[in-house]
């Protein structure tokens, strides 16, 4: 093997040679000559994005869970306001409707859990019997004081013909009979168990109907309930010849429907009657419009004239 043949190199291997050289002195002159940058002539400056303390807002993370009382405020130090009810009035806990408990500033989940109470049979007999309620604000109840009244969860000892006692309850208001139809605002919240919020349904509903022509209403339109119905049944009565009846053979489509008796559909089912067959001439005759069922038609009947 001739070992002159390893040390020649052909012009191009020569040229590639002299290349990788000046590579690697250009490399090692650079990192040599280069300026160095030190950590502290590239400091950031974090003083201009310091703020005042004045200007930083605090905030809080609060933990809101389902058995929160909604109603409660807070101020910045995290403790709690006392707070005032929306509205004030006599009221007696085992009879007062749910939204009108709302209207006196307790929780929704403070109403909710005080209905099922009472529906279960439960008798609030106190004010320390209503603070056990969960969800009910105790400083709402502090702040009403005797505006609360308890004389439903009382009972009162009744001598019956076979001698054995039982227990009735007794309103905490003194009611008087009302008229329905022509009784205001104050005369139904004599009543008990009918707060503000209830009235301005009943007066509502009044308006729309065009009067009451039966007590049982205020349960059929979901006024009140049942349970309270049957209290204040006794105290109301109904004078049904001033009942506003609308004209069968003028009223239009937005005079039915204001009805809530009239739903669009039987609106629409008597103009389109009174446009094939002519005016009626007695109200009974809607029992020959065929889809109209019958209860709908006795339903409807009492709110009817014929001009």
């Amino acid at each position: 093997m001739d070992y002159n043949e390893l040390f020649v190199f052909t012009k191009q291997e020569r040229r590639g040679i002299l290349v990788f050289i000046f590579g690697v002195f250009v490399v090692l002159t650079l990192a040599e000559y280069w300026p160095e940058q030190t950590f502290e002539d590239s400091a950031i400056d974090l003083t201009k994005y310091n703020f005042p303390p004045e200007d930083i807002v605090k905030s809080k993370t609060k933990d809101i869970s389902y058995h929160q009382n909604f109603n409660d405020e807070s101020n910045d130090d995290g403790q709690k306001k006392s707070i005032k009810p929306h509205q004030k009035f006599n009221f007696d806990p085992n009879l007062l409707s749910a939204d009108s408990l709302l209207l006196l500033g307790f929780s929704t989940y403070g109403v909710h859990n005080l209905i099922k109470y009472r529906e279960k049979g439960g008798k609030i007999k106190d004010v320390d019997k209503f603070k056990t309620i969960y969800g009910i604000d105790t400083s709402i109840i502090n702040e009403l004081g005797d505006l609360i009244k308890f004389e439903a969860g009382k009972y009162v000892p009744k001598i019956t013909n076979d001698s054995t006692t039982v227990a009735k309850k007794t309103p905490f208001k003194t009611m008087t009979a009302i008229e329905m139809n022509t009784a205001d605002s104050i005369q139904w919240e004599q009543l008990t168990g009918i707060g503000p919020y209830t009235v301005t349904k009943i007066l509502k509903y009044r308006d729309r109907l065009g009067g009451f022509i039966d007590q049982n209403q205020l349960v059929e339109l979901g006024i009140i309930k049942d349970s309270l119905y049957q209290i204040l049944q006794p105290y109301l009565n109904i004078n049904t010849n001033i009942i506003n009846k609308i004209n069968i053979n003028t009223a239009d489509y937005k005079v039915f429907t204001k009805h809530p008796y009239f739903t669009p559909d039987i609106a629409n089912k008597i103009i389109k009657y009174r446009m094939q067959h002519g005016n009626f001439v007695d109200v009974a005759h809607i029992s020959r419009i065929k889809s109209l069922n019958e209860a709908q038609g006795r339903r409807l009947l009492p709110y009817l004239k014929v001009e």
